[in-house]
């Protein structure tokens, strides 16, 4: 069977919406761990936060949280005031809390008073805050859905280095979801995430490179960023270079190599390097991965679809 690479099946603004919302459902990131055990250093962060130092408010927050006796009283107090007081990152922090039941775990999240707070920071230029409040106006969470606010707080987001704005911006531009479309500068926007490593970029940027959309066709382009991209991981680069191997695009033919892409993405669960397995002979295979992911019915619903190549994706 001969692969062919697929074009977007998006094709109208209102379908690049509703992948959006249904791919980009994110929920907001836990605590983050704190490496300080000291009690000397945790006075002495209390000590400069009673004097009104907003970093050491930021720290100490963090610390309550993250750690096992948690002190959500105090943490949201000293958050609270670092807000009240103009300091962006707190402001932003403590955004990101509310929006997922802070101050106290189990309660419900207040989306409202989350986004109220993006605000507040992404105003000041807080690139985190400029991109989790694009995310509220683009699912309509939090606030009223404007996916026009949306893409303009992810273009001053990527704008400061955002590697996941310039990917979630890219598709915006790609499918005229809040801006209009801009194929080039969708793809300019994925060459700058994938050279800050943001490995869904360059699997996208390969796909752009492939199909010679927004850039030269180019497949050693393409092998060069899905061979980055497979090293972080990704199932989709493992198998499109699986399809170059298979087809002899820009690589020698080998079907070996091409196996061996295909059963790093089928391990993963990636259904179309399941179908590969089938198509080269080696159905034992593919159906001893699936025993181990117990996929056996997704695999019977994805043989009856042409292997080829993913289509331009917005998973993050």
């Amino acid at each position: 069977m001969i692969r062919r690479p697929p074009r977007s099946t998006l094709s109208s603004s209102s379908a690049a919406s509703d992948v959006y919302k249904r791919q980009y459902q994110r929920r907001v990131r836990g605590p983050r761990e704190c490496s300080m055990h000291s009690l000397m250093d945790i006075e002495r962060l209390r000590e400069q936060a009673q004097q009104g130092n907003h970093a050491a408010m930021l720290e100490l927050a963090e610390y309550l949280v993250a750690g096992h006796s948690k002190n959500w009283d105090e943490a949201h107090k000293l958050l609270r005031a670092g807000a009240e007081g103009g300091d962006g990152k707190c402001q932003y922090r403590l955004g990101t809390l509310y929006a997922q039941g802070f101050p106290r775990p189990g309660g419900e999240p207040s989306l409202e008073e989350g986004c109220r707070w993006y605000r507040c920071a992404a105003d000041q230029g807080v690139a985190k805050a400029q991109y989790r409040l694009a995310h509220c106006f683009l699912q309509g969470e939090g606030v009223p859905l404007n996916p026009r606010e949306g893409a303009r707080l992810l273009v001053l987001a990527a704008a400061q280095g955002h590697a996941s704005a310039m990917f979630d911006m890219s598709i915006c531009y790609r499918h005229g979801y809040g801006a209009r479309i801009e194929i080039e500068s969708a793809a300019k926007l994925l060459a700058h995430a994938a050279e800050l490593g943001h490995t869904k970029a360059m699997v996208e940027l390969g796909l752009c490179a492939w199909f010679g959309e927004g850039m030269a066709q180019d497949d050693q382009v393409a092998l060069k960023w899905w061979k980055q991209a497979a090293a972080e991981g990704s199932a989709v680069a493992q198998y499109s270079l699986g399809v170059m191997h298979e087809l002899g695009r820009a690589v020698q033919r080998q079907d070996q190599r091409a196996v061996e892409h295909y059963c790093a993405a089928a391990e993963q669960g990636y259904h179309p390097a399941l179908q590969a397995l089938q198509d080269l002979g080696v159905a034992d295979m593919s159906q001893g991965i699936l025993a181990g992911k117990k996929a056996a019915q997704e695999l019977g619903d994805a043989l009856g679809s042409e292997r080829q190549l993913p289509a331009f994706q917005s998973v993050v």
